[in-house]
């Protein structure tokens, strides 16, 4: 027990430096920001970044091989030079990460007192670099105790003298008590109760790692979470980004109350609650819901959407299903066969580009799909040799409800061009870069 209480001390602790360290950095070029803007909004959003990717490698160094990706704040927005040396120190040089990072930080902090930057006396910018060292010397502590187990013959020698009492035990107490519910039951209690204090000790033996009673090491890393509870908001997402426009053309279910808070509408306001559509109609023969829904003031930059639902007689499967989040062609998935998924683009906005300036194709097909019927989860990759918006690969994972309706779960994981993860986009979000199919659903592909 002492090991697991100890282990999760020495992660908060090693958070609560390190984030100490970068408020203080912040706090310390509130001197410059009114003269010297755009080079303090550089560094405050660089170290930002470092931190935020240090602390998830550091989860990750803890956690094992075996351990979930953990968010970061954009990592992507790290300059092309600085990927490239991350990228080297750890493929090329086999350099420990966390170091390697902890070093750019702290010689970041001291080019930034060079220049100006930071409005602060040496000696008490040295508690940065002493709450930086803390923090190492925690994460130091919390490896120790995730690669330091327990002595192999001790757990051998109480594994045989468990088995040993398993098999005394029953014939010791079978020759003094004659009632054989009893006998059963006198042996069957102290059996018990020693084997699970020793799978209890097995289980706290690791305090780190993806079993149920381990730490839950994403708990500590929450990279960003919009007060409207949205991870990745568009608002955050256009601070996340410097001010780079976010070209979000994405589309929600008629219900508002969810994400009232997001400021979405170009005057600056939250959508309202309800927005009910306009020229509605219905086809019984076709199964065909059509209707129109106008902004005004416009819905990030549209006064229109034009809906067509198409709704199929029974749902066997995702096979030869379209979903979309507008409609057919702007960003929907299509799964035709097996070997034939795809999303379409045959109807995106003008404002859809590569990263070289061209359009996106009509159709860019999945990779490596696969698709579990029991969880009915799909699973692909789509590749951009271009660039879109930052990423040079999608791996998505699609999970559908019951009834096959619309996309319940599941997220999209781009990768920057150098192998690098970048944020995840959650279905379900509706601010997000990658348009999210919600509840609309296109029937059978045309």
């Amino acid at each position: 027990m002492e090991r697991f209480w100890e282990g999760t001390g020495l992660l908060h602790q090693m958070r609560g430096e390190w984030f100490d360290a970068v408020s203080c950095c912040v706090t310390f070029t509130r001197g410059s920001i009114a003269t010297r803007f755009e080079e303090t909004m550089k560094f405050r959003h660089t170290i930002v970044r470092l931190m935020s990717l240090c602390h998830g490698s550091a989860l990750e160094e803890i956690g094992g091989e075996e351990s979930d990706f953990c968010e970061t704040i954009d990592a992507a927005g790290l300059s092309n030079l600085t990927q490239a040396h991350l990228k080297e120190c750890a493929e090329v040089l086999r350099f420990n990460r966390v170091e390697v990072l902890l070093h750019m930080i702290q010689s970041l902090i001291t080019h930034n007192l060079d220049i100006g930057i930071l409005k602060v006396q040496p000696p008490i910018l040295s508690r940065v670099y002493q709450t930086l060292s803390r923090g190492f010397v925690n994460l130091l502590n919390a490896k120790k105790i995730a690669d330091t187990r327990f002595p192999f013959p001790f757990s051998q020698l109480i594994s045989a003298l468990l088995f040993v009492h398993v098999v005394m035990l029953p014939v010791l107490l079978s020759a003094v008590i004659s009632e054989v519910w009893l006998a059963m039951t006198l042996t069957f209690i102290p059996i018990f109760s020693m084997c699970c204090l020793n799978y209890i000790g097995v289980e706290l033996e690791n305090p780190f790692g993806r079993d149920d009673n381990d730490l839950p090491l994403k708990h500590f890393q929450d990279p960003c979470t919009a007060p409207c509870k949205h991870v990745y908001c568009r608002v955050s997402a256009e601070q996340r980004r410097a001010g780079e426009s976010v070209d979000a053309f994405a589309t929600l279910s008629p219900h508002f109350e969810v994400i009232a808070s997001c400021k979405w509408l170009d005057d600056g306001n939250p959508p309202p609650e309800r927005k009910s559509w306009t020229e509605v109609s219905y086809d019984e023969e076709t199964r065909t819901f059509r209707g129109l829904i106008e902004w005004d003031p416009a819905f990030h930059g549209t006064h229109k959407w034009v809906y067509r639902i198409e709704f199929s007689e029974d749902f066997a499967g995702i096979i030869g299903v379209a979903y979309a989040s507008v409609l057919e062609g702007v960003a929907s998935y299509h799964f035709e066969s097996p070997e034939d998924c795809y999303i379409s683009y045959a109807n995106a906005p003008e404002t859809w580009r590569l990263d070289d300036g061209s359009f996106p194709p009509r159709q860019k097909p999945f990779e490596l799909v696969s698709y579990d019927e029991a969880s009915r989860t799909f699973k692909g990759t789509v590749r951009w040799r271009e660039g879109f918006d930052g990423a040079t690969r999608w791996d998505y994972t699609i999970v559908f409800s019951e009834d096959l309706g619309h996309i319940s779960g599941g997220k999209v994981q781009p990768y920057g061009s150098l192998g690098f993860p970048q944020p995840p986009q959650h279905y379900g979000d509706p601010t997000l870069q990658l348009p999210t199919p919600t509840s609309m659903l296109i029937g059978y592909s045309e």
